[in-house]
């Protein structure tokens, strides 16, 4: 997801019975914690992603545990 608006938006996730979104990549986070490294992932909560502004978060879609 890329928000070049200035102020956080939510993005809609698609739910998908039996799988989870996780957050692999957070432009916003200062590094290292921008890139997360596999098995670190934080799962995204319910059916919106918040973005900040002018940043980009890439989701990863696993099966749920």
């Amino acid at each position: 997801m890329m928000n070049m608006y200035w102020e956080s938006l939510d993005f809609d996730v698609p739910q998908i019975a039996g799988r989870r979104w996780s957050k692999v990549v957070d432009t916003a986070q200062a590094p290292p914690a921008d890139f997360a490294e596999p098995g670190t992932e934080t799962d995204v909560a319910g059916n919106t992603c918040t973005v900040a502004g002018r940043s980009v978060v890439v989701l990863v879609n696993r099966a749920g545990s």
